[in-house]
């Protein structure tokens, strides 16, 4: 089972599973009819997006992050970027024949942020300057696709969820610093954001069992598993962090089905 949990990671489709999931979620919310085309655009878009910033991190003459996924993706990088290439434009023509105009717009302006990110990635000389540009942009990026592809503003439920979605990956990625980085120097300011993006989702989910219960719920149940996590990290080792992270991002999407859909 983990192995498969493994070959997941290494492939970038544990943010695919994540993305697809909330995008059905976010659209359920905003009172949409799901749109199957729609999750195949956001599915390989999310990829395309995650690969090319793995391989902007393994290139050629860069120092690789000594993960199992980082390595991996070193070792195979000229396929990776082979596969890359061929996705790309598949996407694009997708996108034109299945989207409406005004999606396909903004998925541009999107790939012009995603751009830009990576080249000021790239500019930015002090690791930890990096790594926080990074782990801002990641869940922003993340959320923006996912929450307009599935018109995450239409509602007050799925504009809740889509806040929701926002710092709950914005705590998943900050923990796996944590735990990726105990074999180097933590930057002094990882724990301090960690700790207040955690409140914040909390917060945010006991004011949105106010707007939409079973957002509140899901919010409230990552909450608790990231704080598990948490204190798990700070007493020890925790194998298979990302995991633990996105599933718990998952099940929070799952969650709010379950709730609003069956009970």
């Amino acid at each position: 089972m983990f192995a498969f949990f493994r070959w997941l990671e290494r492939l970038s489709l544990d943010a695919v599973i994540v993305a697809v999931l909330w995008g059905w979620v976010l659209s359920l919310l905003a009172g949409l009819t799901v749109n199957p085309a729609t999750l195949l655009v956001l599915a390989m878009a999310t990829w395309l997006t995650y690969v090319a910033d793995r391989l902007r991190d393994t290139a050629p003459g860069r120092e690789v992050p000594e993960t199992s996924r980082h390595l991996y993706y070193r070792r195979h990088y000229n396929q990776f970027r082979t596969i890359w290439l061929a996705v790309f434009p598949m996407t694009v023509l997708l996108a034109v024949l299945l989207l409406p105009l005004w999606k396909v717009l903004w998925g541009w302006s999107l790939v012009a942020i995603i751009a830009a990110y990576l080249h000021l990635l790239g500019k930015a000389a002090n690791p930890s300057q990096r790594l926080l540009l990074k782990r801002l942009m990641v869940p922003i990026i993340f959320t923006a696709g996912v929450g307009w592809m599935a018109e995450g503003w239409r509602t007050m439920e799925s504009g809740a969820a889509v806040l929701i979605l926002f710092l709950a990956s914005l705590v998943n990625v900050l923990l796996i610093s944590m735990e990726e980085g105990k074999d180097s120097l933590v930057p002094r300011w990882l724990p301090g954001f960690l700790g207040a993006s955690l409140v914040a989702l909390v917060l945010a989910g006991n004011a949105s069992l106010l707007i939409h219960w079973p957002v509140g719920v899901a919010a409230l149940y990552c909450s608790m598993v990231y704080f598990v996590l948490l204190l798990r990290i700070k007493g020890s080792r925790v194998d298979w962090i990302r995991l633990w992270a996105d599933a718990a991002l998952a099940d929070g999407a799952i969650l709010i089905v379950i709730l609003q859909f069956f009970l």
